[in-house]
Parts: structure tokens; C-alpha cells; sequence
């Protein structure tokens, strides 16, 4: 079950919905996704979620108001069934994401754009 924390909240993805806690409360359900999420990530000031259907959401978190709606929307391609995301350190507003395929994808979450794509070996 994909989860992860910042400060008192504690974020944990069920089904295609993630539940927001503050500590042992639940105070927010966000829905979006058609598919199961499979990774999520805090992200500055967001929180980014990838569900195994490609759809990469972005979630706008500066403390819980209710239940919201993702501020941004990105579609892997057809051909990335995701696995991991990660943000190197030092690239600001972007995320790679690695695929089943053995591919990876560098993109700016800011722009919405793929930056570059990294072939894999055809080894999935």
C-alpha cells in the first residue's frame, strides 16, 4: 500500500483514492485517478501520485481544506506502465519516473513536459 508523510500528515493510497491523515485522524479523501495508485511522493509543496493505468496527478497540499482536486494532470504514454518515482536532488520541479518496460522518463511537473526519455534494454 503506497504511503507517505510530511510533517503531522500522513498520506496512504487505497484502490484509485488516497486518505489524508493528521495523526491518527483522517481529514481528507482525495479521488482522481481510474486506476490504482501504485506510488506517491511528497514534492515540495505537493504531493504526487501515479497510478498503474500512466496518469501522474499533482496535488496541491498546504494544509488540509476538505477534499480537493489535483492541480495538474500528466499522461505517461501508452507504452510506461510506472513502478518508481523519484526527484534527484538538485532538479528543480522534475521527477523521474521508471517504467516496467526498463524505460525512464525525466519530466517538469511544472510545465507538464517530458524533458527526456531514457530507452531501456528490452529486458522487462
Amino acid at each position: 500500500m503506497p504511503s507517505t508523510s510530511y510533517r503531522d500528515f500522513t498520506f496512504v493510497a487505497f484502490g484509485t483514492h488516497i486518505a489524508v491523515f493528521k495523526r491518527a485522524h483522517q481529514v481528507a479523501r482525495w479521488s482522481g485517478h481510474r486506476g490504482k495508485v501504485n506510488w506517491l511522493m511528497v514534492f515540495g509543496d505537493h504531493v504526487i501520485s501515479v497510478d498503474v493505468e500512466g496518469h501522474l496527478f499533482i496535488w496541491g497540499f498546504k494544509g488540509v481544506a476538505g477534499d480537493i482536486v489535483p492541480v495538474g494532470h500528466i499522461m505517461l504514454g501508452e507504452k510506461c506502465t510506472p513502478t518508481c518515482v523519484m526527484h534527484p536532488d538538485t532538479y528543480l520541479n522534475k521527477v523521474l519516473i521508471g517504467s516496467q518496460e526498463g524505460g525512464l522518463q525525466l519530466w517538469n511537473v511544472s510545465t507538464k513536459k517530458m524533458l527526456h526519455e531514457f530507452k531501456g534494454w528490452g529486458s522487462s
